[in-house]
């Protein structure tokens, strides 16, 4: 070790001391390694930027992944605009047109926002914790490698320095000149141990394009169908709000919530199986009147126009 930082040192100053260069082969291979490093690192942290731009919430998303625990999925800003324009709608009222067309817009950004979740989730999955394993495996067990060939390498170095040093001729450091040249022995055999190992490493990486090319075609692929979703239901928002009516030709569909009945929010859509159900959509506002079934599991709802029938318990929230 004191000879590998005297070596080490000796190279810092620039002494003019004999250093051992490696192979023309291992060069390319570890400039290829860094150029891998460097890019790889660049789109993890631009992609984790894409999904998630607020810094704190990454930290706190890189916390909580180091700690192994799930974190309670947060409201993102285009659902919690969802609620926004729902909310407003409901208390301007139903069966206004502005209230409709608020209304409306809510249920489609509330979709349009589980498309985005979907979409970070997708996305993490098929490239940003592909490039992250990469990185956090391969490239830090060959980084290790390396600095371990470096080492033996300045172990090399130093012994070969030691040998010049050392006369044969001298009696006196005859013994010192043996041991020196047994040291070079030793040292030469570990560095090409070594630099076969990290050569192997290396060649390995070099191969990573073929993987790198399926995880960027699949996020491609999940990017187009996110942009698909996302036209289809901007589209359908815009056939829906622009054929409401700036002037309401139709009295009021209720003057008032049923009496003794609970206003309840939906929480997400639900699909009508029968007649006696009510079908549900992410937002609306409703009124619970009663309880359809003794286990509480169902429930009696009425929606504002009037239409009555049972919906699940848990697909909604209590709002008083």
């Amino acid at each position: 070790m004191l000879n590998r930082a005297v070596q080490f040192a000796e190279e810092k100053v620039g002494r003019d001391v004999q250093k051992t260069r490696l192979e023309t082969n291992m060069e390319s291979l570890i400039d290829l390694q860094d150029k891998v490093k460097k890019h790889t690192e660049s789109m993890v942290r631009s992609c984790e930027i894409r999904l998630q731009p607020n810094p704190n919430v990454r930290m706190e998303e890189f916390l909580y992944e180091k700690l192994d625990k799930r974190l309670r999925p947060k409201m993102t800003p285009m659902i919690e605009l969802a609620t926004i324009l729902t909310d407003a709608g409901n208390d301007f009222g139903p069966e206004t047109p502005y209230g409709t067309a608020l209304i409306t817009a809510g249920n489609y950004q509330h979709r349009l926002g589980q498309a985005e979740l979907e979409f970070v989730s997708n996305s993490a999955d098929v490239f940003l914790t592909p490039l992250r394993r990469f990185l956090e495996g391969d490239i830090k067990t060959v980084m290790k490698e390396r600095k371990e060939l470096n080492n033996r390498r300045l172990d090399l170095d130093a012994a070969r320095n030691k040998v010049k040093k050392c006369s044969k001729d001298d009696p006196k450091l005859y013994e010192a000149a043996a041991k020196a040249e047994n040291d070079l022995r030793v040292a030469t055999s570990e560095f090409e141990r070594q630099a076969e190992i990290t050569r192997l490493l290396l060649e390995g990486v070099a191969g990573y394009q073929g993987n790198h090319l399926r995880y960027l075609k699949e996020f491609v692929g999940v990017q187009l169908q996110y942009f698909n979703s996302c036209q289809a239901i901007a589209e359908e928002l815009h056939r829906e709000i622009t054929a409401i009516s700036p002037v309401s030709t139709q009295p009021p569909a209720y003057s008032s919530p049923p009496q003794g009945s609970r206003k309840a929010r939906v929480l997400c859509d639900y699909e009508a199986e029968n007649e006696q159900e009510l079908s549900l959509h992410a937002g609306d506002i409703i009124f619970i009147t009663s309880v359809a079934s003794q286990d509480g599991d169902w429930l009696v709802a009425q929606r504002p126009s009037g239409e009555k029938g049972k919906v699940p318990a848990t697909y909604i929230e209590f709002l008083e």
